[in-house]
Protein backbone atom coordinates (compact mmCIF):
# COMPACT_ATOMS: atom_id res chain seq x y z
CA UNK A 1 0.00 0.00 0.00
CA UNK A 2 1.41 3.32 -0.98
CA UNK A 3 0.38 6.39 0.95
CA UNK A 4 0.87 9.86 -0.48
CA UNK A 5 1.29 12.52 2.15
CA UNK A 6 1.56 16.22 1.84
CA UNK A 7 2.78 18.78 4.31
CA UNK A 8 1.00 22.09 4.08
CA UNK A 9 2.48 25.26 5.48
CA UNK A 10 -0.36 26.63 7.59
CA UNK A 11 0.90 29.81 9.17
CA UNK A 12 3.76 31.58 10.80
CA UNK A 13 3.22 33.52 13.99
CA UNK A 14 5.32 35.51 16.38
CA UNK A 15 5.23 34.15 19.89
CA UNK A 16 5.17 36.51 22.81
CA UNK A 17 8.91 36.93 23.26
CA UNK A 18 9.42 37.89 26.86
CA UNK A 19 13.10 37.99 27.64
CA UNK A 20 16.36 37.89 25.72
CA UNK A 21 19.87 38.38 27.07
CA UNK A 22 23.22 36.63 26.82
CA UNK A 23 21.84 34.53 23.97
CA UNK A 24 19.08 33.17 26.19
CA UNK A 25 15.37 33.62 25.54
CA UNK A 26 12.12 33.01 27.36
CA UNK A 27 8.64 33.16 25.87
CA UNK A 28 5.01 32.12 26.12
CA UNK A 29 2.98 30.63 23.26
CA UNK A 30 -0.76 30.00 23.27
CA UNK A 31 -2.25 27.81 20.52
CA UNK A 32 -5.98 28.41 20.73
CA UNK A 33 -9.05 27.91 18.56
CA UNK A 34 -12.59 27.95 19.98
CA UNK A 35 -13.62 25.19 17.57
CA UNK A 36 -10.75 22.79 18.29
CA UNK A 37 -9.28 20.61 21.02
CA UNK A 38 -5.51 21.20 20.81
CA UNK A 39 -2.81 18.97 22.32
CA UNK A 40 0.96 19.58 22.07
CA UNK A 41 2.23 16.09 22.88
CA UNK A 42 5.86 15.44 21.94
CA UNK A 43 8.61 18.03 21.57
CA UNK A 44 12.37 17.69 21.10
CA UNK A 45 15.38 19.81 20.19
CA UNK A 46 16.03 20.61 16.57
CA UNK A 47 19.41 19.78 15.07
CA UNK A 48 20.28 23.46 15.40
CA UNK A 49 18.73 25.93 17.83
CA UNK A 50 15.06 25.75 18.63
CA UNK A 51 12.54 22.95 19.19
CA UNK A 52 10.11 20.95 17.11
CA UNK A 53 7.07 18.98 18.19
CA UNK A 54 3.83 17.21 17.39
CA UNK A 55 0.58 19.11 18.00
CA UNK A 56 -2.72 17.27 17.53
CA UNK A 57 -6.01 19.04 16.80
CA UNK A 58 -9.55 17.67 16.73
CA UNK A 59 -13.02 19.16 16.26
CA UNK A 60 -14.63 20.32 19.49
CA UNK A 61 -16.53 18.32 20.69
CA UNK A 62 -17.15 14.80 19.37
CA UNK A 63 -17.95 11.54 21.20
CA UNK A 64 -14.72 9.83 22.19
CA UNK A 65 -15.09 6.92 19.78
CA UNK A 66 -15.61 9.27 16.83
CA UNK A 67 -12.96 11.83 17.65
CA UNK A 68 -10.13 12.10 15.14
CA UNK A 69 -7.07 14.29 15.27
CA UNK A 70 -5.10 16.06 12.59
CA UNK A 71 -1.35 16.07 13.22
CA UNK A 72 0.80 19.17 12.87
CA UNK A 73 4.49 19.83 13.33
CA UNK A 74 5.38 23.05 15.11
CA UNK A 75 8.87 24.48 14.63
CA UNK A 76 9.83 27.02 17.28
CA UNK A 77 13.07 28.92 16.84
CA UNK A 78 15.22 30.20 19.69
CA UNK A 79 13.34 33.52 19.82
CA UNK A 80 9.90 31.92 19.96
CA UNK A 81 8.90 32.55 16.34
CA UNK A 82 6.71 29.63 15.31
CA UNK A 83 5.75 27.93 12.05
CA UNK A 84 3.28 25.04 11.78
CA UNK A 85 2.97 22.32 9.15
CA UNK A 86 -0.06 20.10 8.63
CA UNK A 87 0.00 16.47 7.53
CA UNK A 88 -2.97 15.83 5.30
CA UNK A 89 -4.66 13.30 3.03
CA UNK A 90 -8.28 13.61 1.98
CA UNK A 91 -9.25 9.92 2.33
CA UNK A 92 -7.13 8.91 5.32
CA UNK A 93 -6.91 9.87 8.99
CA UNK A 94 -3.30 10.09 10.19
CA UNK A 95 -2.25 10.59 13.79
CA UNK A 96 1.45 10.76 14.75
CA UNK A 97 2.44 9.84 18.29
CA UNK A 98 6.22 9.61 18.37
CA UNK A 99 9.16 11.42 16.78
CA UNK A 100 12.92 11.09 16.99
CA UNK A 101 15.75 13.18 15.59
CA UNK A 102 17.83 11.35 12.97
CA UNK A 103 21.51 12.01 13.68
CA UNK A 104 23.20 9.26 11.61
CA UNK A 105 23.02 9.76 7.86
CA UNK A 106 21.25 12.80 6.50
CA UNK A 107 19.92 14.72 9.51
CA UNK A 108 16.20 15.11 9.99
CA UNK A 109 13.33 13.38 11.78
CA UNK A 110 11.41 10.12 11.81
CA UNK A 111 7.75 10.08 12.85
CA UNK A 112 5.57 7.09 13.68
CA UNK A 113 1.83 6.91 14.08
CA UNK A 114 -1.41 5.23 13.07
CA UNK A 115 -3.59 5.69 10.02
CA UNK A 116 -7.08 4.63 8.98
CA UNK A 117 -8.71 4.91 5.57
CA UNK A 118 -12.07 6.66 5.79
CA UNK A 119 -13.86 3.90 3.85
CA UNK A 120 -12.97 1.12 6.33
CA UNK A 121 -11.84 0.53 9.90
CA UNK A 122 -8.50 -1.08 9.10
CA UNK A 123 -5.69 0.53 11.11
CA UNK A 124 -2.13 0.60 9.81
CA UNK A 125 1.18 1.90 11.10
CA UNK A 126 2.86 4.75 9.24
CA UNK A 127 6.49 5.87 9.32
CA UNK A 128 7.42 9.23 7.78
CA UNK A 129 11.02 10.32 7.26
CA UNK A 130 11.65 14.08 6.99
CA UNK A 131 14.74 16.11 6.27
CA UNK A 132 15.61 19.19 8.34
CA UNK A 133 13.43 21.38 6.12
CA UNK A 134 10.53 18.96 6.81
CA UNK A 135 10.44 17.67 3.25
CA UNK A 136 9.29 14.05 3.04
CA UNK A 137 12.15 11.70 2.13
CA UNK A 138 10.06 8.53 2.33
CA UNK A 139 6.84 7.11 3.78
CA UNK A 140 6.29 3.48 4.71
CA UNK A 141 3.04 1.73 5.62
CA UNK A 142 2.94 -1.56 7.54
CA UNK A 143 -0.08 -3.59 8.58
CA UNK A 144 0.47 -5.51 11.81
CA UNK A 145 -1.96 -8.16 12.93
CA UNK A 146 -3.08 -6.33 16.06
CA UNK A 147 -6.16 -4.58 17.33
CA UNK A 148 -5.13 -1.14 18.57
CA UNK A 149 -7.50 -0.75 21.51
CA UNK A 150 -4.61 1.10 23.14
CA UNK A 151 -1.30 2.24 21.77
CA UNK A 152 2.17 3.10 22.89
CA UNK A 153 5.13 3.43 20.56
CA UNK A 154 8.77 4.48 20.84
CA UNK A 155 11.70 4.52 18.38
CA UNK A 156 15.49 4.40 18.51
CA UNK A 157 18.05 5.01 15.76
CA UNK A 158 20.69 2.28 15.93
CA UNK A 159 24.47 2.49 15.48
CA UNK A 160 24.24 1.20 11.89
CA UNK A 161 21.74 4.02 11.08
CA UNK A 162 18.73 1.66 11.00
CA UNK A 163 15.71 2.12 13.29
CA UNK A 164 14.11 0.02 16.02
CA UNK A 165 10.37 0.45 16.64
CA UNK A 166 8.92 -0.62 20.00
CA UNK A 167 5.13 -0.88 20.29
CA UNK A 168 2.48 -2.03 22.78
CA UNK A 169 -0.82 -2.08 20.85
CA UNK A 170 -2.84 -3.41 23.80
CA UNK A 171 -0.83 -2.20 26.79
CA UNK A 172 0.65 -5.29 28.47
CA UNK A 173 -1.25 -7.93 26.46
CA UNK A 174 0.89 -7.66 23.34
CA UNK A 175 4.25 -6.09 22.57
CA UNK A 176 6.51 -6.20 19.52
CA UNK A 177 9.80 -4.94 18.10
CA UNK A 178 10.21 -4.06 14.44
CA UNK A 179 13.53 -3.16 12.82
CA UNK A 180 13.58 -0.89 9.77
CA UNK A 181 16.47 -0.10 7.47
CA UNK A 182 17.72 3.45 7.01
CA UNK A 183 15.40 3.61 3.96
CA UNK A 184 12.43 2.28 5.95
CA UNK A 185 12.40 -1.33 4.68
CA UNK A 186 11.56 -4.24 6.98
CA UNK A 187 14.58 -6.04 8.45
CA UNK A 188 13.38 -7.98 11.50
CA UNK A 189 10.31 -8.51 13.66
CA UNK A 190 9.54 -10.23 16.97
CA UNK A 191 6.34 -10.35 19.05
CA UNK A 192 5.95 -11.01 22.78
CA UNK A 193 2.97 -12.02 24.93
CA UNK A 194 2.14 -12.72 28.56
CA UNK A 195 4.60 -11.41 31.12
CA UNK A 196 7.15 -11.01 28.31
CA UNK A 197 5.00 -8.12 27.09
CA UNK A 198 4.78 -4.72 28.77
CA UNK A 199 3.44 -1.23 28.26
CA UNK A 200 6.16 0.59 26.29
CA UNK A 201 7.53 3.76 27.90
CA UNK A 202 11.09 4.29 26.59
CA UNK A 203 13.71 2.49 24.54
CA UNK A 204 17.47 2.97 24.95
CA UNK A 205 20.69 1.12 24.35
CA UNK A 206 22.18 -0.62 27.35
CA UNK A 207 25.23 1.17 28.80
CA UNK A 208 27.82 -0.58 26.62
CA UNK A 209 25.63 -0.40 23.47
CA UNK A 210 25.57 -4.17 22.95
CA UNK A 211 21.85 -4.68 23.60
CA UNK A 212 18.59 -2.75 23.86
CA UNK A 213 16.70 -1.77 27.00
CA UNK A 214 12.88 -1.78 26.84
CA UNK A 215 11.58 0.34 29.71
CA UNK A 216 7.98 -0.67 30.48
CA UNK A 217 5.22 -1.37 32.96
CA UNK A 218 3.82 -4.89 33.54
CA UNK A 219 6.52 -6.77 31.63
CA UNK A 220 7.97 -9.65 33.70
CA UNK A 221 5.58 -8.79 36.49
CA UNK A 222 5.95 -10.37 39.89
CA UNK A 223 3.25 -11.89 42.10
CA UNK A 224 1.48 -9.32 44.23
CA UNK A 225 1.18 -6.63 41.57
CA UNK A 226 2.69 -5.02 38.52
CA UNK A 227 6.24 -3.73 38.44
CA UNK A 228 8.10 -1.22 36.33
CA UNK A 229 10.87 -3.13 34.61
CA UNK A 230 13.64 -2.85 32.05
CA UNK A 231 13.79 -5.80 29.66
CA UNK A 232 17.14 -6.40 27.97
CA UNK A 233 16.96 -7.58 24.35
CA UNK A 234 19.90 -8.72 22.22
CA UNK A 235 20.52 -7.84 18.57
CA UNK A 236 18.41 -10.85 17.52
CA UNK A 237 15.52 -9.28 19.47
CA UNK A 238 15.60 -12.09 22.03
CA UNK A 239 14.86 -11.17 25.65
CA UNK A 240 17.98 -11.96 27.67
CA UNK A 241 17.37 -10.33 31.06
CA UNK A 242 15.26 -8.03 33.18
CA UNK A 243 15.91 -5.32 35.78
CA UNK A 244 13.36 -3.89 38.19
CA UNK A 245 12.79 -0.24 39.00
CA UNK A 246 12.11 1.30 42.41
CA UNK A 247 9.02 -0.40 43.90
CA UNK A 248 6.44 2.44 44.14
CA UNK A 249 7.37 3.76 40.66
CA UNK A 250 4.57 3.87 38.06
CA UNK A 251 3.94 4.73 34.41
CA UNK A 252 3.93 7.00 32.52
CA UNK A 253 7.67 7.55 32.87
CA UNK A 254 10.66 8.47 30.71
CA UNK A 255 14.14 6.91 30.80
CA UNK A 256 17.24 8.23 29.03
CA UNK A 257 20.81 6.94 28.85
CA UNK A 258 23.40 9.56 29.75
CA UNK A 259 26.92 10.02 28.30
CA UNK A 260 28.57 8.59 31.43
CA UNK A 261 26.53 5.36 30.99
CA UNK A 262 24.18 6.13 33.86
CA UNK A 263 20.41 6.04 33.35
CA UNK A 264 18.09 8.88 34.34
CA UNK A 265 14.37 8.19 34.74
CA UNK A 266 11.39 10.33 35.81
CA UNK A 267 7.73 9.48 36.35
CA UNK A 268 5.72 9.26 39.51
CA UNK A 269 5.36 7.18 42.66
CA UNK A 270 2.32 6.18 44.68
CA UNK A 271 2.83 5.25 48.33
CA UNK A 272 -0.39 3.85 49.86
CA UNK A 273 1.02 3.14 53.32
CA UNK A 274 0.88 4.59 55.81
CA UNK A 275 -2.34 6.38 54.94
CA UNK A 276 -3.15 8.82 53.43
CA UNK A 277 -1.90 7.86 49.96
CA UNK A 278 1.04 9.99 48.84
CA UNK A 279 1.79 10.92 45.21
CA UNK A 280 5.15 12.22 44.06
CA UNK A 281 6.84 13.18 40.84
CA UNK A 282 9.89 10.93 41.14
CA UNK A 283 13.31 11.07 39.48
CA UNK A 284 15.85 8.25 39.82
CA UNK A 285 19.39 7.75 38.60
CA UNK A 286 20.90 4.25 38.07
CA UNK A 287 24.44 3.15 37.38
CA UNK A 288 25.44 0.98 34.40
CA UNK A 289 24.50 -2.20 36.33
CA UNK A 290 21.06 -0.81 37.19
CA UNK A 291 21.92 -0.09 40.80
CA UNK A 292 20.14 2.93 42.23
CA UNK A 293 22.48 5.88 42.74
CA UNK A 294 20.09 8.71 43.64
CA UNK A 295 16.37 9.14 44.13
CA UNK A 296 14.38 12.33 44.64
CA UNK A 297 10.65 12.70 45.29
CA UNK A 298 9.28 16.06 44.18
CA UNK A 299 6.16 18.19 44.77
CA UNK A 300 3.59 18.19 47.56
CA UNK A 301 2.69 14.55 48.34
CA UNK A 302 -0.84 15.49 49.47
CA UNK A 303 -1.80 16.40 45.90
CA UNK A 304 -1.88 14.06 42.89
CA UNK A 305 1.15 14.84 40.73
CA UNK A 306 3.01 12.92 38.04
CA UNK A 307 5.64 13.35 35.36
CA UNK A 308 4.98 14.53 31.81
CA UNK A 309 2.69 12.24 29.82
CA UNK A 310 5.12 11.83 26.89
CA UNK A 311 8.50 13.09 28.16
CA UNK A 312 9.16 13.70 31.87
CA UNK A 313 12.94 14.21 31.89
CA UNK A 314 15.52 15.65 29.50
CA UNK A 315 19.07 16.99 29.51
CA UNK A 316 21.39 18.76 27.12
CA UNK A 317 24.29 19.21 29.51
CA UNK A 318 24.66 16.07 31.69
CA UNK A 319 25.03 18.23 34.79
CA UNK A 320 21.82 20.12 33.95
CA UNK A 321 18.78 17.83 34.13
CA UNK A 322 15.19 19.01 33.81
CA UNK A 323 12.32 17.04 35.36
CA UNK A 324 8.75 18.19 34.72
CA UNK A 325 5.15 17.13 35.19
CA UNK A 326 1.72 18.19 36.39
CA UNK A 327 0.95 19.23 39.96
CA UNK A 328 -2.65 18.50 41.04
CA UNK A 329 -3.51 16.35 38.02
CA UNK A 330 -7.23 15.48 37.76
CA UNK A 331 -7.67 13.81 34.36
CA UNK A 332 -9.09 15.16 31.10
CA UNK A 333 -10.94 18.01 32.81
CA UNK A 334 -10.06 19.65 36.09
CA UNK A 335 -12.38 21.20 38.66
CA UNK A 336 -9.47 22.73 40.55
CA UNK A 337 -6.47 24.72 39.31
CA UNK A 338 -3.25 22.86 38.52
CA UNK A 339 0.34 23.70 37.60
CA UNK A 340 3.14 22.79 35.23
CA UNK A 341 5.94 21.73 37.57
CA UNK A 342 9.61 21.85 36.56
CA UNK A 343 12.83 21.28 38.49
CA UNK A 344 16.37 21.96 37.32
CA UNK A 345 18.76 19.40 38.85
CA UNK A 346 22.46 18.60 38.84
CA UNK A 347 23.99 15.19 38.12
CA UNK A 348 23.44 14.03 41.72
CA UNK A 349 19.77 15.17 41.60
CA UNK A 350 20.44 18.22 43.74
CA UNK A 351 17.82 20.89 43.02
CA UNK A 352 18.98 24.15 41.45
CA UNK A 353 15.46 25.56 41.17
CA UNK A 354 11.87 24.38 40.98
CA UNK A 355 8.94 26.30 39.54
CA UNK A 356 5.16 26.00 39.67
CA UNK A 357 3.63 27.56 36.54
CA UNK A 358 -0.10 28.24 36.40
CA UNK A 359 -2.51 27.80 39.29
CA UNK A 360 -5.15 29.98 37.60
CA UNK A 361 -6.47 27.39 35.09
CA UNK A 362 -6.22 23.64 34.57
CA UNK A 363 -2.77 22.78 33.18
CA UNK A 364 -1.57 19.35 31.99
CA UNK A 365 2.07 18.85 30.97
CA UNK A 366 3.04 16.46 28.16
CA UNK A 367 6.65 17.20 27.24
CA UNK A 368 9.84 18.80 28.58
CA UNK A 369 12.87 19.77 26.47
CA UNK A 370 16.26 20.89 27.79
CA UNK A 371 17.33 23.57 25.32
CA UNK A 372 20.83 24.28 24.05
CA UNK A 373 21.03 27.64 25.83
CA UNK A 374 20.64 25.94 29.21
CA UNK A 375 16.94 26.71 29.53
CA UNK A 376 13.86 24.52 29.26
CA UNK A 377 10.74 24.32 27.08
CA UNK A 378 7.49 22.96 28.53
CA UNK A 379 4.56 21.88 26.33
CA UNK A 380 1.08 20.84 27.38
CA UNK A 381 -2.55 21.89 27.57
CA UNK A 382 -4.42 24.64 29.35
CA UNK A 383 -8.18 24.85 29.88
CA UNK A 384 -10.62 26.67 32.09
CA UNK A 385 -11.34 24.99 35.41
CA UNK A 386 -14.45 22.85 34.96
CA UNK A 387 -14.38 23.00 31.15
CA UNK A 388 -15.81 19.99 29.26
CA UNK A 389 -13.51 17.11 28.35
CA UNK A 390 -11.53 17.67 25.14
CA UNK A 391 -11.81 21.46 25.34
CA UNK A 392 -8.15 22.39 25.65
CA UNK A 393 -5.71 24.92 24.23
CA UNK A 394 -2.05 24.28 23.55
CA UNK A 395 0.31 26.06 25.92
CA UNK A 396 4.09 26.28 25.54
CA UNK A 397 6.47 27.99 27.97
CA UNK A 398 10.21 28.59 27.53
CA UNK A 399 12.21 29.50 30.65
CA UNK A 400 15.82 30.64 30.65
CA UNK A 401 18.59 28.85 32.57
CA UNK A 402 17.66 30.65 35.80
CA UNK A 403 14.00 29.66 35.52
CA UNK A 404 12.93 33.22 34.73
CA UNK A 405 10.50 34.73 32.29
CA UNK A 406 10.51 38.49 32.82
CA UNK A 407 9.05 41.69 31.34
CA UNK A 408 5.64 40.10 30.83
CA UNK A 409 3.40 41.75 28.25
CA UNK A 410 0.19 43.40 29.44
CA UNK A 411 -2.07 40.60 28.15
CA UNK A 412 -0.08 37.73 29.65
CA UNK A 413 -1.62 35.79 32.53
CA UNK A 414 1.32 33.53 33.30
CA UNK A 415 2.06 32.87 36.97
CA UNK A 416 5.34 31.31 38.12
CA UNK A 417 5.91 30.45 41.77
CA UNK A 418 9.23 29.62 43.43
CA UNK A 419 7.62 28.28 46.60
CA UNK A 420 4.69 26.06 47.48
CA UNK A 421 2.79 26.66 50.73
CA UNK A 422 0.55 23.81 51.88
CA UNK A 423 -1.77 22.43 53.13
CA UNK A 424 -4.08 25.32 52.41
CA UNK A 425 -6.45 25.34 54.25
CA UNK A 426 -4.47 23.81 57.10
CA UNK A 427 -4.73 23.19 60.83
CA UNK A 428 -1.76 22.55 63.06
CA UNK A 429 1.09 22.89 60.58
CA UNK A 430 2.22 24.89 57.56
CA UNK A 431 4.72 23.40 55.11
CA UNK A 432 6.85 25.47 52.76
CA UNK A 433 8.71 23.87 49.86
CA UNK A 434 11.28 25.99 48.02
CA UNK A 435 14.69 25.54 46.45
CA UNK A 436 15.58 29.18 47.10
CA UNK A 437 18.30 29.96 49.63
CA UNK A 438 18.40 32.51 52.47
CA UNK A 439 14.64 32.86 52.70
CA UNK A 440 12.26 33.64 55.54
CA UNK A 441 8.47 33.37 55.77
CA UNK A 442 6.39 35.87 57.73
CA UNK A 443 2.75 35.38 58.61
CA UNK A 444 0.37 38.30 59.29
CA UNK A 445 -3.18 38.35 60.60
CA UNK A 446 -5.84 40.37 58.80
CA UNK A 447 -5.03 43.42 60.96
CA UNK A 448 -1.48 43.42 59.57
CA UNK A 449 0.15 42.19 62.79
CA UNK A 450 3.07 39.81 62.32
CA UNK A 451 2.25 36.58 64.18
CA UNK A 452 5.03 34.28 62.93
CA UNK A 453 8.52 34.43 61.43
CA UNK A 454 10.45 31.34 60.36
CA UNK A 455 13.72 30.92 58.42
CA UNK A 456 13.43 28.57 55.43
CA UNK A 457 16.82 26.89 55.70
CA UNK A 458 15.72 23.53 54.27
CA UNK A 459 14.16 22.45 51.00
CA UNK A 460 11.02 21.52 52.95
CA UNK A 461 10.27 23.42 56.15
CA UNK A 462 7.45 22.34 58.48
CA UNK A 463 6.10 25.08 60.76
CA UNK A 464 4.00 24.48 63.90
CA UNK A 465 0.85 26.63 63.74
CA UNK A 466 -1.06 25.16 66.71
CA UNK A 467 -0.72 28.43 68.61
CA UNK A 468 -2.53 30.43 65.91
CA UNK A 469 -6.25 31.11 66.02
CA UNK A 470 -8.45 29.80 63.17
CA UNK A 471 -8.90 32.36 60.42
CA UNK A 472 -7.24 33.89 57.38
CA UNK A 473 -3.60 34.99 57.30
CA UNK A 474 -1.29 36.60 54.77
CA UNK A 475 2.11 35.01 54.16
CA UNK A 476 5.15 36.72 52.71
CA UNK A 477 8.32 34.87 51.67
CA UNK A 478 11.40 37.07 51.43
CA UNK A 479 14.90 36.44 50.17
CA UNK A 480 17.41 39.05 51.36
CA UNK A 481 14.56 41.52 51.94
CA UNK A 482 13.14 40.87 48.44
CA UNK A 483 9.58 39.51 48.35
CA UNK A 484 9.57 36.36 46.19
CA UNK A 485 6.13 34.97 47.06
CA UNK A 486 3.03 36.07 48.93
CA UNK A 487 -0.53 34.90 49.35
CA UNK A 488 -3.29 33.97 51.76
CA UNK A 489 -3.35 30.98 54.09
CA UNK A 490 -6.42 29.75 55.99
CA UNK A 491 -6.18 27.98 59.33
CA UNK A 492 -9.15 25.75 60.08
CA UNK A 493 -10.38 24.65 63.51
CA UNK A 494 -8.49 21.56 64.67
CA UNK A 495 -10.99 18.75 65.06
Amino acid sequence: MKLLLKIILIFSLSAIVIHACSQETAFEINIADDSLNIMPTHFLRQENKGCIGIVKKAPLYQPTEDTYYTSYLYKIDETGDTTSYQFGKTDTILVYYNMIRVDLGEPGYLLSGLGRALDNDKIFTVFTRLDTALNIMWEKIYKFNYFYSAWSMRMLQLKDSSFLYYCSPRLNIKMFLFKLSYEGDSIAYRAYEGDSAGWAQSITYNPDSTAYWLHNEWGHYQSGGSRISCIEVNENLEQTGVYYYYGPYQAPFTSKLMPDRTLISAGYSVMPNPEPVKHFITVIKYDSSFNQLYLRNLTNPDTNSRGGETIAVDYYYPSCIYVAGTHNLQGLSGHEPSWFYVAKMDDTLGIDFEKYIGGDDYYWLYSVVATKDGGVLLAGTRSEVGAPDFHRDGYIIKLDSTGCITNLSANSTIQIKDALVYPNPGTDKLIVRTALKNCVIRLYDMKGTEVLEQPLDKHITEINTRQLKPGMYVYVIQQNNRIVENGKWIKQQLK
